[in-house]
C-alpha cells in the first residue's frame, strides 16, 4: 500500500514530493503608449538652456561649482532660468558693491 503524503510540501521541490512549481508567474503587459510630441520640443529647448546657464554661471561667478548649478537649474527650469539671467546680464561677472569689500579689507594704522 502506497503511503500518501499531503501537500504540504509540494511545490518545494524536494526529491519525490512533486515538482517544483515557478515562483513568479509572468503576466503579459500591454505595450508602452507613444512618447508625446512634446518630447521632441520640450527635449531640446531644455539642452539649449541647461548649456546656455552653465556658461552664465560660469561667466557670472568664475566658478564650477555655480556653473553646474545653473547647468541643472536650467535644464529642470528653462522657462524660468533664462529669463533670470537675461535680467542679470547674461554671463556678465557680478557686480560687487564697495560695502561687502568694506567689511573684508583691513585697516592698516
Amino acid at each position: 500500500m502506497a503511503r500518501q503524503h499531503s501537500n504540504y510540501y509540494r511545490g518545494v521541490g524536494l526529491r519525490g514530493l512533486g515538482q517544483a512549481q515557478p515562483a513568479v508567474q509572468t503576466v503579459a503587459l500591454a505595450p508602452a503608449p507613444a512618447p508625446s510630441p512634446m518630447i521632441y520640443i520640450w527635449g531640446p529647448v531644455a539642452a539649449v538652456s541647461a548649456g546656455a546657464m552653465v556658461y552664465h554661471g560660469y561667466k557670472r561667478n568664475g566658478s564650477i561649482g555655480w556653473a553646474i548649478g545653473w547647468g541643472l537649474l536650467g535644464l529642470i527650469f528653462p522657462i524660468f532660468t533664462v529669463p533670470v539671467a537675461l535680467a542679470q546680464g547674461f554671463a556678465k561677472p557680478r557686480v560687487r558693491s564697495n560695502r561687502t569689500r568694506r567689511g573684508r579689507r583691513r585697516r592698516s594704522r
